[in-house]
């Protein structure tokens, strides 16, 4: 299904729901876009459902009692403003596993283009082919998921990677930097050897006070 508005009336939103905490006015537009949105598909769905049920009684009348043979209902709504250049995809939660949100959200991003233009027309094509596609392979693959995981927090993960990497090497270098450091305070000058040999001799040492070897 698809709606078709100029502009989002505001203050009727307003006082259908409560918004009025949003500073942003895209913030409040896009949360009242989507209000309008589900709040039609609902309406809408709800109107087919006992369309359903009254055509599924008189079948079951004509059938002589016989239980007439339902279709389960799932509506997809494509909501947009033109003059707000908003666009919101409600779909209902029978087809939640064929369209979760983030497909969705990836067909938005995809009619944005078109709609900053003011193409409607090319927009709601992209959003048609590209749903029908969707619902034509049906679920999501792991690689999908994988690929949408990455799409959306590819960049955070590598900021901390390197994060991480930059960390550790820092932390290593320091390390180094220590066991350098005490190594070479523990070795002898030319001067000290000479007073240690000339202590070694007036004191007469002939085994290593260590190991106390010769």
């Amino acid at each position: 299904a698809i709606a078709l508005v100029q502009r989002i009336n505001l203050p009727a939103i307003l006082r259908a729901d409560s918004y009025f905490f949003y500073s942003d006015q895209d913030d409040m537009v896009n949360d009242a876009a989507q209000y309008f949105a589900r709040y039609i598909h609902d309406t809408w769905s709800k109107h087919l459902t006992e369309e359903i049920k009254a055509s599924s009684s008189e079948g079951n009348n004509n059938n002589n009692g016989t239980p007439a043979r339902t279709t389960s209902t799932s509506i997809v709504l494509i909501f947009i403003s033109t003059l707000d250049r908003i666009c919101y995809i409600s779909s209902g939660t029978r087809i939640a596993a064929v369209l979760p949100w983030w497909r969705l959200e990836h067909v938005v991003q995809d009619m944005k283009q078109d709609l900053r233009r003011g193409q409607t027309g090319d927009a709601l094509n992209v959003a048609i082919e590209e749903l029908t596609e969707m619902l034509l392979d049906g679920p999501p693959t792991f690689g999908d998921r994988v690929n949408d995981f990455f799409q959306r927090f590819g960049i955070v993960m590598l900021f901390t990677i390197f994060t991480f990497v930059f960390a550790t090497w820092g932390e290593c270098r320091d390390q180094r930097k220590g066991l350098f450091f005490a190594e070479r305070r523990s070795r002898m000058t030319a001067a000290e050897k000479e007073k240690a040999r000339s202590l070694q001799k007036e004191f007469c040492t002939k085994t290593c006070p260590i190991c106390l070897e010769p």
